[in-house]
């Protein structure tokens, strides 16, 4: 349950430091505010959840640093206290911060923010991108990112941006907090009912892990806009250096498997076919039984009946 004061800190505190490459948190959670320090702990916890989702496959010197400050307890009479540090790491799983049965709620908590309708729109667009691209690397589906493309990190992080900032004017500051409640004729406020402030916040941590993931797509040199063909060899190098740098081990044993299946398709001599062929048609002159009935996610979505292949260009 995210409360209301841990998700204003989550605001004012990411806002400041997004466009910041190194930065370092340091937290004081000695101030005697049972739920003041509860509020600041989750609001580096996210903090920090989301540098290393956004920053995934970064090496640790580029990334962030947190730390937890706290002293002895206050006692009368006594005027000397040691201060203690700790580095601050909360443990998170390799998952989607928001699920294909979250997006009902979710377009639903967009629908009440107080942004811009096309921003609104801009939002959703983003959302659903980000889970296909996303599943398509955690469920290991390398083709359909090739496929359907994906957005610029510069384009996620611009939609990041453009969404705290039309937030800024109903976050508040330290001299003009903001409105928790209906205050008079003032009718727009942050904190509402109607705003899932869970849901809120993980969006900015699928958004946040979108632009990690699609940092590394860029740098493997995968086209944004998608692409209808590639080389075996290609493909092979591309996707086993993206699931090495985000740490997906299971992934790349099942990739590699498949992947070497495939390639013995293009060393196979009595394949003298030009152009390009359903692989359907392979499996019929292997005699193998068609359609395939063998899991679709286990096999890496490298089905050959599914897929088309071109012999002679050793292309897919």
């Amino acid at each position: 349950m995210v409360h209301k004061k841990q998700f204003l800190f989550h605001f004012l505190q990411f806002g400041r430091t997004l466009e910041k490459s190194k930065v370092r948190f340091f937290t004081d959670i000695g101030i005697g505010f049972n739920v003041l320090s509860i509020a600041m702990v989750e609001a580096l916890r996210f903090l920090r959840v989301f540098y290393e989702l956004s920053m995934i496959g970064k090496g640790k010197k580029e990334k962030p640093s947190f730390y937890i400050f706290y002293s002895e307890p206050v006692q009368r009479g006594i005027t000397d206290y040691n201060i203690y540090k700790e580095d601050f790491k909360p443990k998170a799983f390799l998952s989607l911060p928001i699920n294909w049965n979250d997006l009902k709620e979710v377009r639903k908590t967009v629908e009440n923010l107080l942004i811009s309708e096309e921003l609104k729109e801009e939002l959703m667009n983003l959302i659903e991108r980000a889970l296909y691209t996303i599943s398509a690397v955690l469920k290991d589906v390398p083709l359909a990112i090739y496929l359907l493309g994906y957005d610029k990190s510069e384009e996620i992080e611009s939609a990041i941006q453009n969404f705290l900032k039309e937030m800024e004017p109903f976050m508040g500051n330290a001299e003009e907090p903001p409105l928790f409640e209906k205050n008079g004729f003032e009718v727009k406020y942050l904190f509402t009912k109607k705003v899932n402030h869970r849901i809120t916040s993980n969006i900015l941590l699928l958004l946040g892990f979108y632009k990690g993931i699609s940092n590394i797509l860029q740098e493997e040199r995968i086209p944004s806009a998608g692409k209808k063909d590639v080389k075996i060899s290609d493909f092979k190098e591309a996707v086993k250096n993206i699931y090495s740098r985000i740490g997906i081990q299971s992934n790349e044993i099942i990739f590699k498997k498949d992947v070497e299946r495939i390639e013995s398709l293009f060393r196979d001599k009595n394949l003298r076919i030009k152009g390009w062929i359903d692989g359907e048609r392979i499996d019929k002159e292997h005699g193998k039984k068609v359609p395939n009935s063998r899991n679709f996610l286990a096999h890496s979505g490298l089905l050959t009946n599914l897929m088309q292949f071109d012999i002679a260009k050793h292309k897919i």
